[in-house]
């Protein structure tokens, strides 16, 4: 099982069906804070629900690379992160994540959005990363900007919230300007 340390208070751990119960109760006691940002959570009623989503998520690893963590703060699940619409041949993935309420503020995405982009860059070939955030979602764009990746533009009504459709900030980091930031350290 894939593991990655980032500091002794956060780890990430390649997600599997028996994180079921802890995403069911994240989800199911963050429901109205996570749905505000979160289209998927509308259709999260109960765990079996979670095990679709979760199988739905292990398939598209095994069909396109897509990995997938559940992030453990204090040793307490505190959300997921990953990898999702990898593109192998043009050497490209997109970074989600998400977090509890009662994890917000702590650095977690911040330090966990960069471990990430690293082991894209070091281990899945990857070249380019790129994170959608919701126009107004501040706090997740803030991520994104922290971290050097470069906004690109936005994509207009492109995710439908309850009834509501939001437009969504790109930003993208290369593996050249990866490399730069490391040779400038």
């Amino acid at each position: 099982m894939l593991r990655i340390i980032i500091n002794e208070s956060i780890e990430l751990r390649a997600l599997e069906m028996a994180d079921n119960t802890d995403i069911w109760s994240a989800i199911n006691n963050n429901r109205l804070f996570l749905r505000k940002w979160l289209p998927f959570i509308n259709y999260m009623h109960s765990s079996n629900d979670v095990k679709r989503f979760i199988n739905l998520l292990l398939q598209n690893k095994r069909s396109n690379g897509d990995e997938i963590f559940v992030i453990h703060y204090n040793h307490q699940f505190a959300g997921m992160i990953g990898f999702k619409e990898t593109d192998s041949y043009n050497q490209k993935s997109e970074i989600g994540y998400w977090l509890t309420e009662e994890m917000q503020g702590k650095g977690i995405i911040l330090q966990a959005t960069k471990k990430l982009t690293e082991f894209a860059f070091r281990n899945m070939e990857l070249n380019r990363i790129q994170i959608k955030c919701a126009t107004k979602n501040y706090k997740s764009k803030a991520i994104p900007e922290k971290l050097g990746f470069k906004f690109e533009g936005t994509e207009r009504e492109a995710e439908k919230l309850g009834s509501k459709f939001h437009d969504l900030d790109v930003y993208s980091y290369l593996k050249k300007e990866w490399k730069e930031q490391l040779i400038a350290k």
